[in-house]
């Protein structure tokens, strides 16, 4: 369906359906076709869904093919994006990609969480073992509570 949409060149795609087209075609080529579509918008919510479903999907090509957009840069700076591909526990393939872009960002989001305390919260061992391991996460990060991530094991449901 969007390669036959693209392929229209009076076809005028709005937001909303940009965003159907992206969040249902979770193929590498097909995400590689609408990001290189210059009549594609790709608002930086919509990228950042993207991103985290490709993760939670374990869709690597997919993936891929959006970190090399320039598009996927400012959900690669939010604090928040990281914290939230972690809530899933199949993000390890996304994640183990996701920790090779040197463009991510380690923020704490607006309750002072990192990305280690939302791996802890839902129970994610793979992915906070993948944090510790990359490096770059601060594990003495207290949140506005004053807890550090091990303290925060279990608290979320899945």
């Amino acid at each position: 369906v969007a390669r036959a949409l693209l392929a229209d060149a009076r076809t005028v795609l709005d937001e909303s359906q940009s965003r159907s087209l992206m969040l249902s075609a979770l193929d590498g080529g097909t995400v590689a076709l609408l990001l290189a579509c210059e009549r594609f918008v790709c608002p930086s919510y919509v990228m950042t869904e993207a991103l985290i479903r490709a993760c939670n999907y374990q869709d690597t090509d997919a993936l891929r093919a959006l970190l090399a957009s320039p598009q996927s840069l400012p959900s690669l700076l939010k604090g928040t994006f990281l914290g939230t591909v972690v809530h899933s526990p199949r993000c390890g393939p996304g994640l183990s990609l996701l920790l090779r872009d040197p463009r991510l960002r380690m923020t704490a989001d607006h309750n002072g969480q990192t990305a280690l305390h939302h791996a802890a919260m839902y129970n994610n061992e793979t992915a906070f073992g993948m944090l510790l391991e990359d490096g770059r996460v601060d594990v003495g990060a207290r949140d506005n509570q004053g807890r550090v991530a091990d303290d925060c094991w279990g608290t979320c449901e899945s």
